[in-house]
């Protein structure tokens, strides 16, 4: 009994040095393949971590020259507020003159009417001066036979 116990126990090492073996085959196995991947994650890591600190400065700077074009859209729209009221300011302006250039044209229109009228006005006069001035000419002209006739009564009278 007692060689088959040392037999068995034997067989029993012998079995548990292969089993081990085998387990240490696997284990090394598993490490392996276990380094190749952690070191093909570490490589990934690396590569994300890369692209990450890429991607953060690119956001950086869109986010930068967000910032800038919010300011330059906010500067841009406080002129367009300050055109929009010089347009307003410049219509009511132009209304205003507008207005001012209708009341100055009814007033050019009554004046050329008083105008029309003065010329009808000197007309007539100029026609009654006309008359009157020949009238005055005949006048003379009857008044000189008579200053002269007058005069050589005077004369007649101073002979006499």
């Amino acid at each position: 009994m007692q060689t088959t116990i040392e037999e068995l126990e034997r067989n029993n090492v012998d079995q548990r040095k292969k089993i081990e073996e085998h387990a240490w085959i696997k284990i090394d196995e598993l490490k392996d393949r276990n380094k190749e991947e952690l070191t093909s994650i570490i490589k990934e890591g690396m590569k994300n971590k890369s692209d990450l600190q890429k991607e953060t400065g690119t956001f950086k700077t869109s986010t930068a020259e967000r910032e800038t074009l919010i300011k330059e859209i906010k500067e841009k729209s406080q002129q367009s507020r300050g055109y929009d009221l010089k347009i307003i300011e410049m219509k009511n302006n132009i209304e205003a003159q507008k207005a001012e250039l209708e009341s100055r044209r009814d007033t050019i229109a009554d004046k050329d009417a008083r105008i029309v009228e003065l010329k009808k006005k000197t007309q007539e006069l100029e026609k009654f001066k006309f008359v009157l001035d020949y009238k005055i000419k005949e006048l003379k002209r009857d008044i000189l036979p008579r200053e002269n006739n007058i005069a050589s009564l005077h004369e007649q009278v101073n002979k006499m």
